[in-house]
């Protein structure tokens, strides 16, 4: 089934972390010869008409050949980048994406796509706990954003629970070390699962 398409969101990826724990920028690992950012760039273009990027490094994704954005308040975190994000585009919406997320599916952002328009935001929540990415965000957000950076809140998870969201339930496998479309790659042993499994 072809995924879901929304001509109206424009795709983000979250690139501006610091990938302390990988001890290299995690955009740039590989996976089957590509980039996650390649891969998660050509994933949400499946579904979207227009894939940016919020990091610092600019230099570091230039490649892409896709439209790069600082964060315009810096060292906040996620927060931050979405915040940015809606600065950035004049898209109603945005599909809000991390850089560590290579095996995300595009079927699975169309459970996002397909949400009722009357929510902030429409998200996935795992055991009762809402993932904040992969994240559709609709403009009405922008202002809790710009209030939460201004007063230095720069939890993500804080700012989803300020918001009406609608949360989509996945059932992932209890086993940690299980990888699944939503994993995301933090660390070296990540990586090598990662590797063993998709070599």
């Amino acid at each position: 089934m072809s995924p879901t398409t929304c001509n109206t969101a424009t795709g983000v990826i979250l690139a501006g972390g610091k990938s302390s724990r990988m001890m290299s920028n995690k955009a740039l690992l590989r996976l089957q010869g590509k980039t996650f950012i390649e891969h998660i760039a050509d994933m949400l273009r499946r579904v979207v008409p227009e894939v940016i990027i919020i990091a610092d490094q600019r230099e570091e994704f230039e490649f892409l050949t896709l439209p790069i954005y600082p964060d315009i308040y810096k060292n906040c975190g996620p927060t931050a980048g979405l915040h940015s994000s809606f600065m950035n585009t004049d898209a109603p919406a945005i599909l809000a994406v991390t850089c560590d997320m290579p095996l995300l599916e595009a079927s699975s952002l169309s459970v996002l796509l397909n949400s009722p328009p009357d929510y902030d935001a429409a998200l996935f929540s795992t055991d009762g706990f809402i993932q904040p990415f992969p994240g559709f965000y609709h403009r009405s957000c922008l202002s809790r954003l710009e209030t939460n950076l201004r007063e230095k809140k720069y939890s993500v998870i804080g700012l989803v629970r300020t918001l009406n969201v609608i949360a989509h339930p996945i059932l992932l496998s209890p086993d940690p070390l299980t990888l699944n479309p939503f994993t995301h790659i933090n660390d070296p042993s990540d990586y090598r699962k990662l590797n063993e499994e998709y070599l």
